[in-house]
């Protein structure tokens, strides 16, 4: 066989390198943290946050992403208020 015949297809290579491009410029937004919205919402628990998030989140009305381990929400979907 030979060595120098890819075996990714180029399309596949071309979505791949769209999605990065995406995920960079959303990583480059400013973005909360549970603990950070928490702060926002004025809540005393963290998890009274992650449920109304979790909440939302079902509903497909905000969406998070994970990055390096931690979870993050960009912060252009909710107002000043972390609504």
């Amino acid at each position: 066989m030979t060595s120098n015949i890819s075996l990714t297809p180029p399309a596949s290579l071309a979505q791949a390198q769209r999605l990065a491009t995406h995920r960079d410029a959303l990583l480059a937004t400013p973005v909360l943290t549970y603990d950070t919205l928490q702060l926002l919402r004025g809540e005393p628990k963290e998890s009274s946050t992650r449920t109304w998030f979790a909440r939302r989140r079902a509903q497909h009305a905000v969406f998070a992403v994970t990055h390096n381990g931690r979870t993050l929400i960009p912060a252009f979907q909710l107002d000043q208020f972390g609504q």
